[in-house]
């Protein structure tokens, strides 16, 4: 049975180890994987355990690969060292590769991976193989002699007490130089080293011969016959007498000229994937905001007319824009899941919560949608069943599924049910959504979780969509540690089974322990005047702006600045309840900075500002959560979802 390989992973990302660890079960390795998410790990886990190679990200919490590999090599200087980061720049990498890591892989090329680790074993394995047939060459000339044959490598021998060198033949066949042109001394070498490099060269040389090692290696520039400079590889023996003085050294040179051009077009490689990867980054904030903002105002103007409308031929109208833009909506914010999760910027934080509290809190925001296509949506809930889950993930799991449920069902009904299963010999909380839809056939369900995958696909299909939602819920269930589990018949319908991680712990847990969305009927805004609800709204698309103004229209009175400037000057003359800002103000300062400087105004420390932006991605969610804001409102939102927002910071009771 063939010995597995042992890695240490060194990836504060979960779902990063996972892909990693599948990739190379792809490739058919037999693995042992011991996952390290910071330095103390990494250099207990090295420190304690023997490993056949480290794969390492770049950028961790207050840690770097750049650190990480340094302190291996100070402990296992042979020990290979692959880079598999997204973000390790041109510079970086070339210290890297100085320092002596092996190889790098892309995230964004992980299927590399496979062949990156089969070189570096390859490699080490053959170094090491050759420092026992050296070893070997100090007892036999005549197997020194056979050695060299087979390598092909120049091979040299010193004799440390005449100074005299012997050149095999490899120095003519791997450098171009003819037998009357070698002399046989250390000089001959010395002169042909390239200038940046024969300082250091020749000093570390000087430093192995005082020292007690036995072995020295380096790597450097050697001016080859046409007078050009071939990189090489030296790895030398030294030989000591009974007294232990030395008196000979026996080592060989290999053109790894190849090699450095691999890496050098690595390099190249890994700064056009990073200048890619910046402005694939950048295009998505940006579609995303300039999808979000006029989408604000579509479906914004869209529920207003149909709250005025009488007519039901025009009701039916503005209707069918709000379902038109609420599609377009979910397309917007799949792509913007997907991307997050490729890119490994979707956070994950788990907590012990009640599955049953959080689909009954959920499950009615599906009803209409559902009682419009005459489908029965039941809640199969009474039980508490305790999991351990990202809420915010899991909300976005269940409104795929059951979205998808609803459309693929055309008559019939749909069960959401929690409870406990046995999987894997344990018993585990799970959710199970069932329907009596169309069913997916043997061979779709093979490809209906890949990415933009669905059942019915082509000019031909029969439900639009992008086919994102299943492949979105499969990574979320993949970063909680669960797992989703299909059974489906075409015809008969369709059974998803979410299996999540087993705990014993079942504490008492209240509807208040996780984030729910607004309920309808809490808005009794209405009984504060719009003299002691004075809102400053800060938003420079004139559509928007206009919009929230008919939202507040008889509830707060309203002052508008275009921009962050004006913002600053009308907060300074006046005293306002609350600060709706924008983050995206076009020319000059954004909202962070306004914000920031407002914040600075003694009357105004803890007065709501509220920020109203299209920018959703969660790093900007996080950055806006830390710049002084209160609230965060993401566009498009509604009118309920506004006013939400502001009853949240005010003491009204209601009606």
């Amino acid at each position: 049975m063939e010995k597995p390989i042992r890695i240490l992973n060194l990836e504060d990302v979960a779902y990063d180890a996972t892909l990693l660890t599948v990739e190379l079960k792809k490739e058919y390795f037999s693995v042992e994987i011991m996952v390290a998410t910071n330095r103390t790990e990494f250099e207990e886990m090295l420190n304690s355990y023997s490993f056949d190679v480290i794969l390492a990200d770049h950028n961790l919490p207050g840690y770097s690969g750049i650190e990480a590999l340094q302190y291996s090599k100070s402990i296992f200087p042979d020990l290979p060292f692959i880079f598999v980061s997204g973000t390790l720049g041109e510079e970086k990498a070339i210290l890297a590769m100085r320092y002596g890591a092996s190889d790098f892989v892309s995230k964004n090329h992980i299927e590399k991976l496979g062949y990156a680790l089969r070189r570096v074993l390859n490699e080490t394995d053959a170094k090491r193989q050759l420092i026992e047939l050296n070893n070997a060459i100090f007892e036999s000339e005549e197997r020194l002699r056979y050695v060299v044959k087979a390598t092909g490598e120049l091979v040299w021998d010193m004799d440390l007490i005449s100074g005299f060198v012997h050149w095999n033949t490899g120095s003519q066949y791997q450098f171009g130089y003819l037998p009357h042109q070698i002399e046989n001394n250390l000089d001959w070498w010395s002169q042909r080293l390239h200038p940046d490099e024969k300082k250091t060269i020749l000093a570390g040389l000087d430093k192995f011969l005082n020292s007690k090692e036995e072995i020295w290696k380096s790597e450097y520039r050697f001016k080859n016959g046409e007078g050009g400079y071939t990189w090489v590889a030296d790895s030398c023996c030294l030989l000591r007498d009974s007294n232990g003085n030395p008196y000979r050294i026996i080592g060989s040179m290999n053109d790894i000229s190849q090699l450095h051009k691999a890496q050098d077009d690595l390099l190249i490689s890994k700064q056009k994937i990073e200048e890619s990867e910046k402005l694939k980054s950048s295009l998505l904030d940006n579609i995303n905001h300039e999808l979000r903002t006029p989408m604000n105002g579509i479906l914004g103007f869209a529920d207003l007319l149909l709250e005025n409308l009488d007519k039901p031929e025009t009701r039916i109208m503005a209707e069918n824009i709000v379902h038109s833009g609420q599609r377009l909506l979910n397309t917007v914010n799949s792509i913007m899941d997907l991307a997050q999760l490729s890119g490994g910027k979707f956070p994950i934080h788990t907590r012990l919560v009640d599955l049953s509290l959080i689909v009954g809190e959920f499950l009615p925001g599906h009803f209409k949608m559902a009682s419009d296509k005459r489908i029965s949506l039941l809640n199969n809930t009474e039980n508490a069943v305790i999991a351990k889950v990202d809420t915010f993930a899991l909300q976005n799991i269940i409104n795929h599924l059951i979205n998808n449920a609803i459309k693929f069902t055309l008559k019939g009904w749909i069960e959401v049910t929690t409870t406990y299963i046995r999987a894997n010999n344990e018993t585990k909380p799970a959710i199970i959504i069932k329907d009596t839809g169309i069913g997916i056939s043997k061979e779709k369900q093979k490809i209906i979780f890949n990415d933009f995958r669905q059942e019915s696909e082509g000019r031909d299909r029969s439900f639009q969509g992008a086919g994102l939602g299943l492949s979105i819920v499969q990574k979320l269930m993949v970063l909680m540690e669960g797992e989703i589990v299909l059974d489906s018949e075409p015809g008969v319908g369709s059974t998803f089974t979410l299996i999540f991680p087993a705990t014993t712990l079942s504490p008492k847990l209240k509807t208040s322990d996780y984030p729910v969305l607004p309920k309808e009927s809490s808005i009794p805004l209405e009984e504060i005047s719009p003299e002691e609800l004075r809102v400053l709204l800060v938003e420079d698309d004139k559509i928007n702006a206009e919009l929230t103004c008919f939202y507040l229209e008889g509830i707060a009175s309203v002052d508008i600045a275009y921009n962050g400037e004006t913002a600053i000057e009308l907060a300074k003359q006046n005293n306002y309840a609350a600060i709706l800002m924008d983050i995206n103000l076009g020319i000059g300062m954004d909202g962070f900075e306004a914000t920031k400087i407002i914040r600075q105004l003694s009357n105004y420390k803890s007065v709501p500002i509220i920020a109203t932006t299209g920018y959703t991605l969660y790093d900007e969610i996080e950055m806006i959560k830390t710049s002084g804001f209160t609230e965060y409102l993401p566009k498009p939102f509604s009118r309920q979802e506004l006013l939400t927002s502001i009853n949240k910071k005010f003491s009204i009771k209601e009606t």
